[in-house]
């Protein structure tokens, strides 16, 4: 699946089709169809960094920031955070431009304390679909203070 998103002309579809579903699935309360298209955008960047770059290109507003601007349920119901928060994850996980985006409107203390509480809960191999140690390193790398993210 992310071989092929990252064609040109899947990852533009892609863009479009997701830039749509971000921002009127909202207004129209499409809560399903959203839900599908926050997963589906994680799994499609999940440590692949050319489509990391995706989040950030096309017009304004970016993947990124539509993920940023999606309604408070999302960053506060926990069923919504597990669909938002590991997408966010996989978007910033080694990808500091993304990060730097991402903090405009998102403080990355809430992956961090979104990651802590997941990996302390759980002693599964996999937490809400990625690998274990995938979000102890995205933990490290958002936890280092001099993260550059300009």
């Amino acid at each position: 699946l992310q071989s092929v998103m990252d064609s040109e002309g899947m990852s533009l579809e892609l863009r479009h089709v997701c830039s749509f579903v971000l921002s009127s699935a909202s207004h129209h309360n499409y809560t399903e169809i959203l839900d599908l298209c926050v997963q589906l955008i994680g799994f499609v960047v999940f440590s692949h960094p050319s489509n990391q770059a995706l989040l950030q290109n096309g017009p304004s507003p970016s993947i990124l920031q539509l993920l940023t601007s999606l309604p408070f349920s999302y960053f506060s119901d926990v069923r919504s955070m597990n669909l938002l928060f590991p997408s966010l994850i996989s978007a910033c996980h080694d990808c500091p431009s993304n990060l730097a985006i991402l903090q405009q409107k998102v403080n990355k203390v809430m992956l961090i304390s979104y990651l802590k509480e997941q990996l302390k809960n759980s002693k599964e191999k996999h937490i809400n679909y990625y690998p274990r140690p995938v979000f102890q390193q995205a933990l490290k790398f958002l936890d280092t203070p001099d993260v550059d993210v300009t």
